[in-house]
């Protein structure tokens, strides 16, 4: 799920999305290790949220940190983001992903702060 990993990052690093109207590397040069962490600990409620409901998960390729995965990408590699955040990829991955996310939490008796302080 993609939105998990982009949108952290698009909240995160809105000043520089401002600044460079997105002439950068998402995933390159915006998924700094703190960000990695972020967007980890979203992914861990994600997936303990459809683990809970009994959803079948594929684990994400184990390299120890998100972070490095994304910088280390050869298809990430060139990826750039929009220019501002009035884009599909907070207005969709918000309203069609976090949000039923976090209610699914919900559901299953979950607490997903992280996800929650995302919307």
């Amino acid at each position: 799920m993609l939105f998990f990993l982009i949108l952290p990052g698009m909240i995160m690093y809105t000043g520089w999305i401002g600044h460079t109207g997105g002439d950068f590397l998402c995933y390159r040069e915006g998924i700094i290790e703190g960000i990695g962490r972020v967007t980890a600990a979203v992914d861990v409620e994600r997936i303990a949220t459809a683990q809970a409901l009994r959803m079948t998960t594929k684990a994400a390729r184990n390299s120890g940190s998100i972070a490095r995965a994304c910088r280390e990408s050869e298809p990430n590699k060139a990826i750039t983001l929009p220019p501002s955040l009035m884009h599909r990829y907070v207005h969709e991955y918000v309203g069609f992903g976090l949000a039923p996310m976090a209610a699914l939490g919900a559901l299953a008796d979950m607490k997903t702060k992280q996800i929650v302080s995302k919307l």
